[in-house]
């Protein structure tokens, strides 16, 4: 199973773009007001350093995901536990970001549908990907949709000019303060945990030397349309009403109407949010499926599926409004522990030690 460098690219893009594009920007220009977009690029430069320490861990190792070097590195006992901390990770993020994105598809379309039947549909169509095609057909999956969201991005945005008021992003810096600033910079810091995936598909790619400039690619253009979603919804609504908005970017496609022929393009929001959450969930769900399988010597990872796709439903059902998945999960335990953890200490601290494991057998004996 081989993916190319476009391919990786269209993974990263999808991943950071489309989920954060309703994640991120409410929350951030609630802090930062119509400095929200300063901290999207201060978030942007702090998660594409992280995202590299990743990648560099990633490259040491190009044929082992962190399930096999971990153990390499640190032995045996810590190594499993590393290991069993991500997959831990990956599977309840994973669940979790199903369901949050469920919660708006259901909030739009389909409110008198029971949750947990759109989270069994989805996860059925998740594991037969995976199931059929791994990663392989995930990455191309993701290689054909990517370049129509990202045109559904821009569209959207290009159409919305008309409505724009720029003078809402004045002043600049003088109402919010560099704290205000920082503090909105740090929901979009935590969404760049798409790049903790890094950690295992690096081994996955034809020629493992390009992950890095496919990778930070992706991320920086995801970043980039973030910045733009972020500059057009201010300049929209406002920073205070957009501050209060619980889907600030949707209701600006719901505003949209030009030449009274191009309006109620709602569609394409949904478009973007379902098959952008379907690449990240199977994404990840196919991780956690692989890393379980090589951390307990499983034969065929593909058995693993049977067990993990049932887990991850029941995650996603348990939650009984989506107070957990857009709020509490996210700003309670992804930003405050796992990211943390899993996207800057121990990547930092398992680099530090490949290099001075690397340094001492390079080092000449006397």
């Amino acid at each position: 199973m081989k993916i190319s460098a476009p391919q990786m690219f269209w993974l990263m893009f999808i991943g950071l773009s489309s989920l954060s594009v309703w994640m991120v920007i409410s929350g951030t220009i609630e802090i930062a007001k119509q400095d929200a977009w300063l901290s999207i690029i201060i978030a942007m430069l702090i998660g594409m350093l992280c995202s590299f320490v990743i990648l560099r861990l990633s490259l040491l190792f190009p044929n082992q995901t962190i399930i096999e070097y971990s153990r390499t590195l640190i032995g045996q006992p810590l190594g499993t536990i590393v290991s069993i901390l991500y997959l831990l990770t990956w599977c309840v993020t994973d669940a979790l970001t199903l369901r949050g994105t469920l919660d708006l598809i259901h909030r739009i379309l389909f409110n008198k549908t029971p949750i947990y039947v759109l989270v069994i549909f989805i996860m059925v169509l998740v594991v037969y990907l995976t199931f059929r095609g791994g990663i392989e057909g995930i990455a191309r999956f993701s290689e054909v949709i990517g370049p129509i969201i990202c045109i559904a991005f821009f569209t959207t945005l290009v159409l919305d000019l008309p409505s724009t008021k720029w003078e809402a992003l004045l002043p600049v810096i003088t109402d919010n303060g560099l704290p205000e600033i920082l503090k909105g910079a740090s929901s979009f810091t935590s969404a760049f945990g798409v790049s903790f995936g890094l950690l295992a598909l690096v081994p996955f790619m034809a020629v493992p030397k390009k992950a890095i400039i496919s990778a930070t690619t992706g991320l920086f253009f995801g970043s980039v349309v973030i910045l733009l979603s972020t500059l057009i919804v201010l300049a929209t609504f406002g920073p205070n009403l957009a501050g209060i908005l619980l889907d600030p970017y949707f209701a600006m496609v719901r505003f949209i109407s030009l030449y009274t022929f191009i309006r109620n393009i709602d569609s394409v929001i949904v478009f973007i949010v379902i098959f952008g959450a379907f690449t990240l969930v199977s994404l990840y769900f196919f991780l956690t499926c692989y890393g379980v399988g090589q951390l307990f010597r499983i034969q065929s990872w593909k058995r693993t599926m049977w067990l993990l796709g049932p887990i991850e439903c029941t995650i996603a059902i348990l939650p009984s409004s989506d107070t957990v998945s857009w709020f509490w999960y996210p700003q309670h335990v992804w930003f405050n522990y796992m990211f943390p953890v899993d996207i800057l200490v121990l990547p930092l601290l398992l680099l530090l030690i490949a290099k001075i494991k690397l340094w001492r057998k390079s080092r000449p004996s006397l």
